[in-house]
């Protein structure tokens, strides 16, 4: 989604449905350096991630990338690949 704020400024805000569990800071980072690695355009300082339910707001002003959210996200994709491929034949 993305809005104007005042004359020139905008946001590019994802929002975050899931009731459980609430989107922790370590997942905010990971999905606003996700963001800012996919949406081309825009400063990473005007995307944000919306936890709707819990109705929180992340960004890098309160929570700064720590520089290793693209090995966390390649690693976590990993082990999801992972357990695919070793569950896959069970379903097709």
């Amino acid at each position: 989604m993305s809005i104007t704020v005042g004359d020139d400024g905008h946001r590019i805000i994802y929002p975050y449905f899931c009731e459980d569990p609430t989107l922790s800071e370590e997942g905010a980072r990971i999905g606003l350096w996700l963001m800012s690695s996919c949406i081309n355009g825009y400063a990473i300082a005007d995307m944000r991630i919306l936890d709707v339910i819990a109705g929180r707001s992340f960004s890098t002003i309160d929570t700064p990338l720590n520089g290793d959210e693209e090995n966390t996200f390649r690693n976590r994709y990993q082990i999801v690949l992972d357990e695919w491929r070793a569950l896959r034949d069970d379903y097709f």
